[in-house]
């Protein structure tokens, strides 16, 4: 299908917004506290174990909670990295533009890959100067 370049030019802007606000709400939105609030907890009573399970000389256990915290902890920086979540979001979803746009399905790739990098640009100035999480 044969598109003209000013077809293809907004649903590639309209893509590219639709990602950034879907990283903001991953990254920053109050709405989706609760989930960092989650799992900035689970990473500290894991590190909290791990210091309790070192302290009494369990280092089996010292180290299963080490490990543990450094999943939490990757988590909750995958969860709070706007280059992170939109390389993610903007892979799973570059099919719908390329579907919309009739290009071939290898083009999912680059188009991911560019809306990807213009999000992360992009993150600094939409990011709130004091990120707060808010717990109910």
């Amino acid at each position: 299908m044969n598109h003209s370049l000013g077809f293809t030019i907004l649903v590639l802007v309209i893509y590219v917004l639709a990602v950034a606000r879907l990283v903001r709400l991953v990254n920053f939105d109050t709405v989706l506290d609760p989930v960092r609030v989650l799992i900035a907890r689970r990473a500290a009573l894991a590190d909290r174990a791990a210091a309790e399970a070192g302290d009494a000389g369990r280092e089996a256990s010292a180290e299963l909670y080490r490990r543990r915290a450094g999943r939490w902890n990757t988590l909750a920086y995958f969860v709070a990295c706007p280059w992170c979540v939109g390389f993610w979001l903007a892979l799973a979803t570059a099919p719908i533009p390329v579907g919309i746009m009739g290009w071939p399905w290898w083009a999912v790739f680059g188009v991911a890959l560019a809306a990807s990098h213009v999000v992360g640009l992009m993150a600094p100035l939409s990011a709130d100067e004091e990120i707060e999480i808010v717990e109910a």
